[in-house]
């Protein structure tokens, strides 16, 4: 199985209920693999790409499941679940960008400076193209403060929907792409590991 998801292809694991899909993906996160105390950074070799676990039974389906109870209203509401899932994507890789950054050792191997997390999150909040609070401490990684003012959005435009309300955050289909793509030209590790979406439960 994990061979067959190293490709650069996307692939679809399917199989029934605890046979280990859920397993696999999680093993291969990178945020598994990765600690303030001790990290391999040859971890990124063993699994092929910059894993990235999305679990979305409950970052999609808890929040989002009530949309489906009304005919038509996934269409109506297609790209406010559009914005929706590329808060949540960006949430995670930032986060798990964030986590390697507090590990030397994985920082050195994906080449990732203080400066690139600055313009990485500049980049997220020109692209979300609305006013922002950001709040952030001394110290604190500018990748995990963006990822806090996702969450803070994601958790507004939820709202929004409930109360079919037009909602200032919106996100360009093509978000996911740009994003990562800008990432790779600032942090040189991501463009010999692929960042790699692993949506558990997606369907």
């Amino acid at each position: 199985w994990i061979s067959l998801l190293q490709t650069p292809e996307p692939s679809v694991l399917v199989g029934p209920r605890g046979c280990g899909k859920s397993m696999v993906f999680r093993h291969l996160s990178i945020r598994t693999h990765v600690s303030k105390l001790k990290s391999d950074p040859d971890i990124l070799n063993k699994l092929g790409f910059f894993g990235v676990y999305i679990g979305c039974a409950s970052d999609l389906q808890n929040d989002l499941l009530w949309i489906a109870r009304k005919d038509g209203r996934p269409r109506e509401m297609s790209e406010e679940i559009t914005s929706y899932f590329n808060l949540v994507l960006t949430r995670e890789l930032l986060r798990s960008l964030a986590m390697c950054a507090v590990t030397p050792s994985m920082t050195q191997a994906l080449g990732l400076t203080e400066s690139s997390r600055v313009k990485l999150s500049g980049f997220i909040y020109e692209q979300i193209g609305t006013c922002v609070d950001v709040i952030r401490v001394p110290g604190m990684d500018p990748l995990q403060a963006c990822a806090d003012v996702l969450d803070r959005l994601r958790l507004q435009l939820s709202r929004d929907m409930l109360e079919e309300r037009k909602s200032a955050i919106k996100l360009a289909p093509t978000f996911i792409r740009e994003l990562c793509r800008h990432a790779r030209s600032l942090i040189p590790g991501l463009k010999e590991w692929r960042v790699a979406f692993l949506l558990d439960d997606y369907t």
